[in-house]
């Protein structure tokens, strides 16, 4: 179960009011307000389906839903704000706990050790989003699912990175070969990251994977991938240069908003989606002609050029 704030999930708050407070040089419409509220009400009533199906149980400062097999699945942590370390409970009222939700740390921003016990083997995106502070997670090297490689968290059997501790010091990282996947919100608010090594091997980035990655420069996005996800790179805001491969179908919503120091940008061809404002409006496009991006670029109001325009822009 997601925290709710004022009514609404808590991230969806911190990201709405984000939005507002850094659009207002540029201002919004009142077609995209009506369309976020819109979108805000949809999230509201999806939410109270899913409590109206699970029952929520509280204990020892956890949340938790049931699962079919009676196992517990922690959904939000409670504890007080100033909490600095944390063991995950091996039980929850008598309940294994097998599972964590996403997000169900997240903003404790003065979280800096969690201990992740074996019994837990089912992670949700990054239980720890926006955990500022996180500098180190513990897991047994014999767990059956997850493993730490440097200090990172992945998911053995998916081959997918979870978390890279956001209060890491580290400028750059090199995510290791044979990953597949990237999670969501797996490196959300790393302050201090300013390039990341992606192999070959990885193929799906996650949503919001990179969001609020202030310091990014560069990122280079595998063949393969197919998908740029709901807020990948948002707010990166010294991102200067992103390489999408040919792969690249579709590109989510603000999946590069909030990128201020991104000028341009290359769209492939076989781009067929792109989510409401994915990007700035100062950004400019290159577009294949007669492509799918260049029909956005034209609707949209966005300047665009072709490859081999030299600098020529449209309008």
């Amino acid at each position: 179960m997601e925290k709710m704030v004022d009514g609404l999930p808590s991230d969806m708050v911190k990201f709405s009011n984000y939005q507002i407070k850094n659009r207002s040089e540029g201002g919004w419409t009142m077609k995209r307000i009506v369309w976020c509220a819109a979108v805000m009400m949809l999230l509201v009533c999806i939410g109270a389906w899913a409590l109206a199906e699970e029952e929520v149980y509280s204990d020892g400062g956890y949340e938790y839903v049931l699962l079919e097999d009676g196992s517990a699945k922690i959904t939000y942590y409670m504890g007080p704000e100033e909490t600095y370390e944390v063991e995950i409970p091996r039980e929850l009222d008598g309940h294994t706990v097998t599972a964590m939700a996403s997000g169900c740390f997240g903003e404790r921003w003065n979280l800096t050790s969690v201990t992740i016990p074996d019994c837990v083997t089912e992670i949700e995106g990054n239980p720890f989003y926006s955990c500022e502070s996180l500098q180190t997670i513990e897991v047994s090297p014999n767990h059956p699912a997850l493993a730490l490689i440097d200090g990172v968290l992945f998911d053995k059997t998916e081959k997918k990175l979870l978390c890279y501790p956001a209060g890491r010091e580290d400028t750059s990282y090199e995510i290791p070969e044979g990953i597949v996947a990237i999670g969501w919100g797996a490196f959300s608010n790393c302050m201090r990251l300013e390039h990341v090594s992606i192999p070959e091997t990885v193929a799906a980035i996650g949503d919001y994977a990179f969001y609020a990655c202030y310091s990014l420069r560069s990122a280079d996005v595998p063949d393969g991938v197919t998908a740029i996800g709901e807020g990948t790179f948002a707010y990166c805001k010294a991102l200067e240069d992103v390489s999408l491969p040919d792969s690249v179908e579709s590109i989510g919503q603000w999946a590069f908003d909030g990128c201020y120091s991104l000028t341009q940008i290359r769209l492939p061809d076989g781009v067929s989606e792109i989510g409401p404002w994915a990007f700035r409006e100062e950004l400019v496009l290159t577009v294949g002609r007669d492509s799918y991006a260049m029909q956005y670029a034209e609707e949209n109001g966005f300047q665009y050029t072709y490859p081999d325009a030299n600098d020529w822009l449209y309008e």
